[in-house]
C-alpha cells in the first residue's frame, strides 16, 4: 500500500507509488510488515489515510482496501470462466476474500480449492465460507515456496490461470509458465528486494 509525502516531484504529479521519501512508496506490506494487524503505525499518514464513516463496520473497512482490490484484480485478469476450477494459494487476507467471492459465484465455478502451508487457516476459511454461503471448499496443505510440492498440487488440481503478484525465483517462474500459467509481477517489480522478479 502506498505511503507518500505529497511534496516530491512524483507525488505532485500523481505518481504517489514512486514517492522519493524514505518512508514513501510501497511501504506497508513490503518494507513494513504487519499492515493487517489491529494497530499499525502508518508513515506519512496525514497524506493518504481517510476516516472510516460510522456506517462502515470494522470488517467491511478491513477488506475494502488492498485485500479486496488485489483479490478482485487477480480474479479479473485470470479470465476465469464457467466450469473452471479455482485454486487459491494463500490463506491470508487476500485468500480469504477471494474464497468468499468465488463462493458467491458458485454457479460459475466447478470446484474451489484453497491451499496454504498452514492447513488449519484454510480449514477455518472454508468453515466460514460454508457457514455464510453453504458452499464447500476443498483445502490442502502446501508450502508455496516448495517448487516441487506446488507444481505437484497444480498438476493434481487441473487449473490454469494467473500467478498474481509473483515473487518467486526464475526457475519457479519457468515451471509455472511450462504449466500454461500467466505470471503477474505488477508493482512488485519496483520493490527493493525484487531482484528475482526482475530476472523473470
Amino acid at each position: 500500500v502506498e505511503t507518500f509525502c505529497g511534496e516530491c516531484f512524483y507525488c505532485k504529479n500523481g505518481y504517489v507509488n514512486n514517492c522519493t521519501s524514505t518512508h514513501g512508496g510501497w511501504a506497508l506490506g513490503c518494507r513494513i510488515d504487519g499492515g493487517q494487524t489491529e494497530y499499525v503505525r502508518v508513515p506519512l499518514a496525514n497524506q493518504g489515510l481517510n476516516r472510516i464513516p460510522d456506517s462502515v463496520t470494522d470488517e467491511q473497512a478491513l477488506f475494502v482496501g488492498d485485500v479486496l482490490a488485489t483479490g478482485f484484480w487477480a480474479a479479473r485478469i485470470s479470465e476465469i470462466t464457467e466450469e473452471d476450477t479455482v485454486l487459491i494459494i494463500g490463506a491470508g487476507g487476500v485468500g480469504h476474500v477471494v474464497a468468499h467471492k468465488c463462493a458467491q459465484m458458485a454457479d460459475v465455478y466447478k470446484e474451489i480449492h484453497l491451499a496454504s502451508r498452514t492447513k488449519s487457516k484454510c480449514d477455518a476459511i472454508a468453515a466460514d465460507v460454508l457457514a455464510r454461503s453453504g458452499v464447500s471448499i476443498t483445502t490442502h496443505a502446501v508450502d508455496a515456496d516448495d517448487v516441487a510440492a506446488t507444481v505437484a498440487l497444480l498438476k493434481e488440481i487441473p487449473s490454469r490461470g494467473l500467478i498474481h503478484c509473483y515473487t518467486g525465483t526464475v526457475d519457479f517462474a519457468k515451471r509455472f509458465l511450462d504449466l500454461g500459467f500467466y505470471i503477474s509481477i505488477s508493482g512488485i517489480v519496483t520493490f527493493r528486494p525484487a531482484e528475482n522478479v526482475r530476472e523473470v
